[in-house]
């Protein structure tokens, strides 16, 4: 027992330490929690984003202008993952093909941070099938995709 303290005193003290404990535990409980629930959330809601890319990424390879808009405006605003699925629809074989505006999307894509666009525009510049050759530019999209985590590119 603490000098001069009585034992009802201490025992208050006590209890208040505890209750103190008990909420900072459970304010730390709380922000773990909401954290938690974040995390979650935000991963469904990119698995949504990516669905609803990949539906507007079909429907503009049928031809459908207004997909194409949609997919056009958020590349626009700077969507690595919309300027990737335009690039896909204008790649593929359909009524809306254009191999050097996909081209060109693959590489704002790839600006934007998007690791497969960089392999996949830097491939097309190396091999000079669709799109001109220019070696150059396809090694510097190689290493671009490298410095992104695509260990495969890495010394092409």
């Amino acid at each position: 027992m603490e000098r001069g303290i009585s034992p009802a005193a201490l025992a208050t003290r006590q209890s208040s330490a505890r209750t103190a404990l008990l909420a900072a535990g459970g304010a730390f409980a709380i922000s773990v929690l909401a954290v938690v629930i974040s995390v979650v959330f935000l991963r469904w809601r990119s698995k949504e984003q990516l669905r609803v890319l990949d539906m507007r990424r079909q429907r503009c390879e049928r031809g459908e202008a207004e997909a194409c808009d949609q997919l056009r405006s958020a590349c626009l605003k700077r969507s690595g993952e919309a300027c990737f699925a335009l690039a896909g629809a204008l790649l593929a074989q359909g009524p809306r093909r254009d191999v050097r505006e996909g081209a060109r999307l693959l590489g704002d894509a790839c600006t934007y941070r998007h690791v497969e666009a960089c392999h996949r525009a830097g491939t097309l510049l190396l091999e000079g099938t669709l799109v001109p050759k220019n070696e150059a530019e396809g090694r510097a999209l190689l290493a671009r995709a490298c410095e992104l985590g695509m260990t495969q590119d890495c010394g092409k």
